[in-house]
């Protein structure tokens, strides 16, 4: 407490005033030690108001562009505003990589991941997909969500089983698989063949993941059968799917469709 006399005038006394100092205690007295250090304390646990919050990776399929997943990305950017795009990495045959483009603060940033080669073994791109995820580590992201069409379904999924450090790349949380043909991994859909079956022990628990199947009228999206898409349910713990049918059901327009973009917005912003 601080005392503060003002001479009156009009009286020819002075007042004197009591004045509680709350907030800034060293008008008085110097501030206190603790204080000090718990007010350090506390702004060091405080992250970087620069890092971007989280991203969303995009894989295309087999002999697949930079454009195949582009359009998708543009427009699912467009319809939510928590998400921005422009960031790009192009993997190198011999597995390193070339970034364009800059993450966004506090926004989902849409990553598009494209393989130069393109008709690359799915298992070794799911081991070059680790260096992107250590990149976006190393950039503040700490949690990811999957997209991807086609072979990149089973890309992500050998990259899951890899068991990557969480301490060292992102943490998966959703896995969005469109039109994926699980089922080929390996010589044929039996059990005892298909090689992410053997591992599936090695795939986390606690992922989500979304199948999103085409049907033209044959069971299938007129390039991968229904049964060797649906065939995730026997490899992921907590799965659901939908089937897209009409014109833009086909293998390759299921990433140009209203319906589907309708279904990813729901599934990762829920």
């Amino acid at each position: 407490m601080c005392q503060l006399k003002i001479y009156n005038r009009r009286n020819g006394v002075f007042v004197t005033l009591l004045l509680v100092v709350v907030v800034i205690l060293s008008a008085c007295g110097p501030r206190s030690s603790d204080q000090s250090t718990a007010g350090e304390k506390a702004s060091a646990k405080q992250p970087s108001t620069d890092e971007p919050m989280s991203a969303v990776v995009f894989i295309h399929g087999y002999n697949g562009s930079e454009n195949s997943m582009a359009t998708m990305i543009k427009r699912l950017a467009k319809k939510e505003k928590s998400f921005a795009s422009g960031v790009t990495f192009t993997i190198e045959p011999n597995g390193s990589y070339e970034k364009k483009g800059e993450f966004v603060a506090h926004k989902k940033n849409l990553v598009n991941v494209v393989y130069a080669d393109s008709q690359t073994e799915a298992a070794t791109e799911g081991e070059q997909l680790a260096t992107v995820m250590s990149a976006l580590r190393e950039a503040g992201i700490k949690t990811v969500d999957f997209v991807a069409h086609s072979m990149g379904g089973t890309t992500i999924t050998y990259y899951l089983e890899s068991q990557p450090d969480e301490t060292k790349v992102p943490k998966v949380e959703k896995f969005v698989a469109i039109g994926t043909p699980f089922a080929w991994a390996g010589t044929a859909a039996a059990s005892e063949n298909n090689v992410l079956e053997q591992n599936k022990v090695d795939l986390p628990t606690n992922l989500s993941v979304y199948g999103i199947i085409g049907n033209v009228g044959d069971e299938s999206d007129g390039t991968v059968p229904y049964a060797d898409a649906h065939f995730a349910k026997r490899l992921f713990a907590n799965y659901q799917e939908a089937i897209i049918t009409g014109d833009k059901a086909a293998h390759s327009k299921l990433r140009n469709n209203d319906k589907v973009d309708e279904i990813i917005l729901r599934f990762l912003t829920n």
